[in-house]
């Protein structure tokens, strides 16, 4: 399955012509990438097998190198499917920390990112621990001054006064931001009605 799934894969039928060094002509626009590279593919009983570098702090030096199998695009869904659910639905980065041991395909880091984000398990099933902030809603300025006035109590908490205004009461013009100030001893609405008929 895996070997009849590489030869319809272009790339990896591409990778198995140069690494074979079988003599044949190329596109150098398409095929360079192909050419550049091919130092880090090698052939292992029939198979594709991609050098990389085992990027671990304990890093043993008689033995840095990992020989990755190379995954056609046909199987690389199904992969992606068993490692996720074998691995209890982990995040995109320990998946692909485990997966890029044994296998590799070109841009395998943005699959394993896009397939854990779409995972609908992991949607249903894990907290949204960042949460979507709401858009910032900017109000219609009135035609007229006074015409919507914002109204609010602002505590004003000074030690050692005698007079006992302890709020004060700010009165804002939608239109013009104009604003007033007016010291006030409590939040009631009764005091706040003689303030706004007084003022």
């Amino acid at each position: 399955m895996q070997n009849a799934a590489a030869r319809m894969d272009r790339k990896i039928r591409r990778i198995f012509r140069i690494s074979d060094r079988q003599t044949w002509r190329f596109h150098w626009q398409i095929d360079k990438i192909t050419v550049l590279t091919k130092d880090y593919f090698a052939i292992r009983n029939s198979k594709l097998i991609h050098i990389g570098i085992k990027r671990q702090k304990n890093n043993s030096t008689d033995q840095p190198l990992a020989e990755q199998l190379c995954i056609p695009k046909l199987l690389q869904l199904t992969l992606l499917a068993r490692y996720h659910t074998q691995l209890m639905h982990c995040g995109y980065e320990k998946m692909y920390l485990t997966m890029k041991q044994r296998i590799y395909w070109s841009n395998m880091y943005t699959d394993v990112r896009n397939y854990t984000t779409n995972c609908e398990t992991c949607k249903t099933a894990k907290a949204d621990n960042h949460p979507v902030r709401a858009k910032i809603r900017c109000r219609e300025v009135p035609p007229e001054i006074f015409q919507r006035v914002y109204i609010d109590h602002l505590k004003i908490s000074v030690k050692g006064t005698t007079h006992g205004y302890t709020y004060a009461l700010v009165m804002i013009d939608a239109m013009s931001l104009c604003c007033e100030i007016i010291p006030v001893k409590s939040t009631s609405a009764a005091e706040t009605c003689r303030v706004l008929l007084r003022e």
